[in-house]
């Protein structure tokens, strides 16, 4: 689309006087409606010509049609930074939880302070559980949780307000309980360490220790069942009593 030439633009001027609308004149030269409105008010069709001066930026524009009687300001943006500097609002009003007198700083505010806004979610909170639980008598209690202090409503008597919370509690506790002292049954030193030992090495000496134990007693308690070959394997059992089980008579494999 190319532009608008100043010829085309008076053009539009007279067309828009003779009495033709904007859509009309957009199809001619082949424009939006947009572009043709924005040119007949660059030019002050639209306007009355009456000088006035803005109160937000101290300049002069001329008086609208549609501007009403008293127009004080250019333009809408410089309407709205007016009124946001110089707005003071005072209204007196009372709380709706305390039934209070208080000065607003604003229209929609109803509550005196954070507390009492504090009170009226716990209010609703009642009611709507109230509701729910209309036809059952069931009490409700008000708790405070144990490790972040947030206040609870619930029908049963709850320490803490969900299981983060007593977990992060039980960790604390763990964290804060005194540590006991153990003595090392290898190097009798005391260690707060888990387990009996106070490091690795210490704990492979009792292993090897119980084990070479445990063996001894175990080939004691062989000696005294009776007489055992000691080194026997299973190819030497076969080579003595055949590859036949002499207790079921199945064959052995090896």
């Amino acid at each position: 689309m190319a532009r608008l030439s100043k010829e085309d633009i008076e053009l539009i001027l007279q067309m828009k006087i003779s009495g033709k609308s904007s859509t009309e004149i957009a199809k001619v030269f082949g424009v939006a409606k947009g572009t043709v409105n924005r040119h007949l008010r660059n030019n002050n069709f639209f306007n009355s010509g009456k000088l006035l001066q803005c109160k937000n930026c101290n300049k002069t524009f001329t008086h609208k049609v549609n501007g009403g009687t008293v127009q004080k300001f250019c333009c809408h943006k410089c309407r709205c930074n007016y009124n946001n500097k110089n707005r003071k609002i005072k209204v007196k009003r009372t709380c709706e939880v305390c039934n209070k007198d208080f000065i607003a700083n604003k229209y929609y505010k109803r509550i005196c302070s954070d507390e009492c806004v504090e009170r009226k979610k716990e209010q609703l909170e009642i009611v709507k559980n109230k509701k729910r639980f209309k036809n059952r008598k069931i009490k409700l209690y008000k708790t405070e949780c144990k490790y972040c202090g947030n206040r609870i409503i619930s029908k049963y008597r709850r320490s803490y307000c969900n299981n983060l919370c007593s977990d992060k509690m039980d960790s604390k506790r763990r964290s804060l309980r005194k540590k006991k002292l153990k003595k090392c049954r290898n190097c009798s030193v005391w260690h707060h360490r888990v387990g009996f030992c106070c490091s690795e090495y210490c704990m492979k000496k009792i292993s090897t220790a119980t084990n070479r134990d445990y063996s001894k007693k175990r080939y004691q308690i062989a000696r005294e069942n009776g007489k055992f070959d000691r080194g026997i394997t299973i190819e030497r059992l076969m080579k003595r009593d055949g590859e036949r089980c002499y207790l079921c008579g199945d064959a052995v494999f090896f």
